[in-house]
């Protein structure tokens, strides 16, 4: 059940970059609102927290099951360590 979650997460977020890539090639101006409204708020700045937390953690739970293993362990874990440094 947590892997299956996990990975849903791991997905959510590579439809998620892949939509802010094209977002920010057709329209930067929307982007850097979209990306400086996380900034706009202790609220909004506290959901990016736990969302980086989030995929951060699936990033370490499907890292063993995926093509490159040790590449998305190191990602899941920049994304924690630097979420601590926020």
């Amino acid at each position: 059940m947590l892997d299956t979650l996990a990975l849903v997460v791991v997905l959510l977020f590579a439809f998620h970059m892949v939509a802010l890539a094209v977002v920010a090639f057709a329209n930067p101006a929307l982007a850097s609102k979209y990306l400086l409204g996380f900034a706009a708020s202790a609220f909004a700045h506290y959901i990016e927290l736990l969302l980086r937390i989030l995929i951060g953690g699936a990033f370490l739970l499907r890292a063993p099951g995926m093509l490159f293993p040790g590449f998305f362990e190191l990602f899941g874990w920049i994304f924690l360590i630097t979420t601590a440094g926020l």
